[in-house]
């Protein structure tokens, strides 16, 4: 690092040492040579002293500092990743947190706008669409928080036969929305990250409806999802030794899909129960992203898989309206965003867990089987994910 052709007295010096994060990793027994003089004098003359240095912000390493005749030099002695480095793998989780709002969007508002949308009298076309937001906090062993909205458009088809009715939609879809992470270490400074995700692509519906009995019906559905997701991301915490931020930025593809079982039970001549169940699954592609501090960083895809349970009670309210009531309760199985960094496994946040779903809404529509409908609805969540969404959904038959 330092050539001296004289003397170089080193006594009361401080070493750090700071190491661009594209570089190479050094191994166990790497040495530096600090300083090369021609006469070098002060401690640590025939002392070992320790030290600690940085690779980007990425890898720690522990440094024996020794002298070796004239030389001053750094031997590494232990190598490892330091854990303020799991808040890269929470940034990209939040792009699977913000995508299972936009799938929770189509198989609720998405299959209702279809259903409601198609013609009464069975067979024809009509259009729909839909808007949601919300600001949810997904605990993952520390927490992401996301702030969007997405939106949906499509057209609706059905077809009557003896015993039900298959309604079947193509829909294209849009989400926008901005994330903070937060991370906490017993031994480490904390870490917060902040970023914008947006994601646009396509799918198919479809819902087949039984006809009515006196005491009430099946249903069962289904969606699937394609598109491209982009997130960037950028920790104010993490800094080299060059003073850079460390951030990145991701494309990935995506793919979800969901079906549902339900059962409405009639109460009386304007109530009604609807009890339900529903799986849904997403997956967020991998990527490999460099980081402005100059490590290759290597996320694997990030799987979700969550089953849901619950019911809604919804009565009729004046001539053309309908009030409801809910209550659901979800277990999310997976969500873990693995990643991997110069051979090094990065810790693993997830969204495993549960949580609990309340919502009320008003669906208002004016004319019979034609022109617009209105519906507005709230979504509270609590355990898991907690904080509330609300949504808006019009359709037009014709």
């Amino acid at each position: 690092m330092l050539t001296v052709t004289g003397t170089a007295t080193i006594t009361g010096a401080t070493v750090n040492v700071g190491i661009d994060g594209a570089s190479s990793p050094l191994q166990a027994g790497d040495a530096v040579t600090l300083i090369d003089a021609g006469t070098l004098v002060g401690l640590p003359a025939n002392t070992t002293a320790n030290g600690q240095g940085m690779q980007g912000v990425t890898l720690l390493y522990d440094f024996d500092i020794t002298t070796n005749g004239n030389q001053l030099l750094a031997t590494v002695s232990s190598t490892g990743v330091t854990p303020r480095v799991k808040a890269l793998s929470e940034g990209y989780l939040a792009g699977t947190a913000f995508l299972n709002q936009g799938a929770d969007f189509v198989a609720d508002q998405g299959i209702a706008a279809a259903r409601q949308a198609r013609p009464g009298t069975g067979g024809g076309i009509a259009g729909f669409a839909a808007v949601g937001s919300g600001s949810l906090k997904h605990e993952t062993g520390s927490h992401i928080d996301v702030d969007g909205y997405t939106f949906i458009a499509g057209a609706a088809f059905s077809r009557a036969f003896p015993a039900s009715e298959l309604i079947f939609g193509a829909f294209i879809e849009h989400g926008e929305g901005d994330y903070n992470t937060a991370n906490s270490f017993p031994n480490a400074a904390s870490v917060h990250g902040k970023g914008d995700a947006d994601y646009t692509g396509g799918g198919l519906l479809a819902r087949l409806e039984f006809n009515e009995t006196e005491r009430g019906h099946f249903s069962t559905e289904a969606s699937a999802r394609l598109g491209k997701l982009t997130l960037d991301f950028n920790a104010r915490d993490l800094i080299d030794a060059l003073g850079r931020r460390a951030a990145y930025d991701s494309d990935s593809r995506y793919a979800s899909a969901h079906a549902g079982l339900g059962y409405v039970l009639k109460l009386n001549a304007r109530s009604s129960l609807k009890l339900y169940g529903q799986y849904l699954w997403s997956r967020q592609g991998s990527d490999t992203v460099t980081l402005t501090t100059g490590e290759p960083v290597k996320f694997s895809a990030v799987d979700s898989q969550r089953t849901r349970l619950g019911a809604r009670w919804s009565r009729a309210v004046r001539e053309n309206g309908n009030l409801y009531l809910g209550a659901a309760w979800e277990h999310e199985y997976d969500g873990k965003a693995k990643a991997r960094l110069h051979g090094y496994r990065l810790e693993t946040p997830k969204l495993k867990g549960d949580t609990g779903i309340l919502e009320a809404g008003f669906l208002l529509a004016p004319a019979q089987d034609k022109g617009f409908v209105l519906e507005l609805g709230v979504q509270g969540y609590t355990g898991k994910r907690e904080g509330a969404t609300g949504n808006l959904r019009l359709h037009y038959a014709f």
